[in-house]
């Protein structure tokens, strides 16, 4: 479900209403502003809407994914109003006067926070197809953080007044403010989608309406910690660090939580950097649901190329030495591979192995296997072993074979001897991921299986 034009609204509000404010702050005197907003906060209060809405609230603690998905959007809220208190006070103190002596220096710094928290909120929209991508919260988060430590050690090393305004110190400015709007577009966007994601369509007024709810009391608290930062003597400069370190546990928080889905779109991003990396037939995953991937073992990333194609989170069943690496053990623990042994090396660990693949699969999850045990030493398909035949014995889902073409000969293959042990000979190769239509688990075999790849990787 495309959710866009929803989720654009409030940031394109925002980023009008900012300028308007920004103009409007140049014709109206501070008194008059404020005694406005003391009259609409008092319109709210007669409303009396807090008991329904704290109760609501209350109801969705128990969805823990909902309610960690209030908590990020809150806290892109308070970050939000934050940035535009730095651009309303970057703007006073470079030019040395009040924002309103110069009607359009406050409104353009504040359009450039307002613009990057739009394409934000564009960029990690969620799409028509497809699950709900959350890997850019945790990065985005990250990102911001550093964005905000890097403007902070810029404002410092100004000279205060007038002089601070010499090209190109203006374009830095801008262009720091707006990555830190578009940041926290970032983090944003999916949190957004998400808080509706797991609910029934019933759900979806309320749970909106408590969102937007604690979305102002967050933009409150932000105003309330700008003041007494300004009363503390702490200036812009404070204020840009405490977003910077909001940023950073935030940011730790969200790769707690979503670990496995910041990885896939780190590795995604790798993966196209290294190679020309194309996958058709890729629609043939299936959206939701479990299903078996099937695929030659030619290298060492074969697992980091699948999962780099796939629109969902994969789980790889792995040789158990290779899962043992030292300094791999943790990363593939992070992302859910199931090591697997062979039967007369441990029996027990081959029993353990095909437990959890039966729990992933009845749990809906996607799951891939290297059938020939083994990667190639020759660059020929290896004889598949009959492991999948018991998989859909116990748990019969649907089976997408795949081949996958040009990795022989890489750094990271057999080819010419052990792999990685040679100087890298190629760079930004031709690298293709061939997706079949799924099968019916009723007709698979593991023979049947390995000729199906076989013409997959000659066609």
């Amino acid at each position: 479900m495309d959710t866009t034009p929803r989720h654009l609204a409030p940031a394109a509000a925002l980023a009008v209403g900012t300028v308007l404010g920004g103009v409007l702050t140049t014709v109206i005197p501070p008194a008059l502003g404020l005694a406005l907003l003391v009259v609409l906060a008092l319109g709210a209060w007669c409303g009396r809407p807090w008991a329904a809405h704290l109760a609501a609230l209350h109801r969705d603690r128990h969805d823990r994914s909902t309610f960690d998905a209030i908590r990020g959007t809150a806290w892109s809220w308070i970050r939000g109003p934050m940035l535009l208190a730095v651009g309303l006070t970057v703007s006073a103190e470079a030019w040395g006067a009040a924002p309103w002596s110069s009607p359009w220096v406050a409104p353009t710094l504040l359009l450039a926070v307002s613009i990057g928290l739009a394409a934000g909120a564009w960029l990690g929209r969620p799409r028509r197809t497809g699950p709900l991508e959350l890997g850019p919260v945790a990065l985005g988060a990250l990102l911001g953080g550093g964005a905000g430590l890097h403007l902070a050690w810029m404002l410092t090393a100004l000279p205060p007044g007038p002089a601070a305004v010499t090209p190109p110190v203006p374009t830095a400015l801008y262009v720091d403010l707006l990555g830190l709007g578009l940041v926290g577009g970032l983090m944003g966007a999916p949190l957004h989608a998400l808080a509706l994601h797991r609910t029934t369509p019933h759900d979806h007024a309320r749970i909106t309406t408590t969102r937007d709810v604690v979305h102002g009391l967050a933009m409150v608290v932000a105003a309330g910690i700008a003041i007494a930062l300004h009363a503390a003597g702490l200036g812009v400069v404070g204020l840009l660090v405490l977003v910077a370190a909001g940023d950073l546990i935030a940011a730790a928080i969200a790769y707690r939580r979503l670990a496995d889905r910041t990885l896939r779109l780190v590795i995604s991003g790798i993966v196209r950097m290294m190679y020309r990396f194309r996958a058709p037939g890729i629609e043939h995953l299936p959206a939701e649901g479990p299903a078996v991937l099937v695929c030659n073992h030619i290298s060492f990333v074969d697992p980091l190329l699948i999962g780099a194609a796939s629109r969902r989170p994969v789980r790889f069943v792995m040789d158990h030495r290779i899962h043992r690496t030292p300094l791999l053990h943790r990363f593939f623990r992070t992302v859910g591979t199931i090591p697997i042994a062979p039967r007369h090396e441990d029996p027990e660990a081959f029993e353990r192995a095909f437990e959890r693949i039966t729990k992933a699969l009845r749990e809906g999850e996607l799951l891939c296997i290297f059938p020939e045990g083994k990667i190639t030493h020759t660059g020929e398909l290896n004889p598949f072993r009959k492991g999948i035949e018991r998989i859909l014995a116990t748990d019969p889902v649907p089976v997408i074979p795949m081949a996958l073409r040009g990795l022989w000969g890489s750094f990271f293959s057999r080819k010419d001897g052990p792999a990685m042990r040679k100087l890298p000979r190629r760079f930004r190769a031709q690298v293709e991921l061939r997706c079949g239509e799924a099968i019916d688990p009723r007709h698979v075999s593991a023979s049947g299986l390995q000729r199906r790849v076989a013409r997959m990787l000659t066609a």
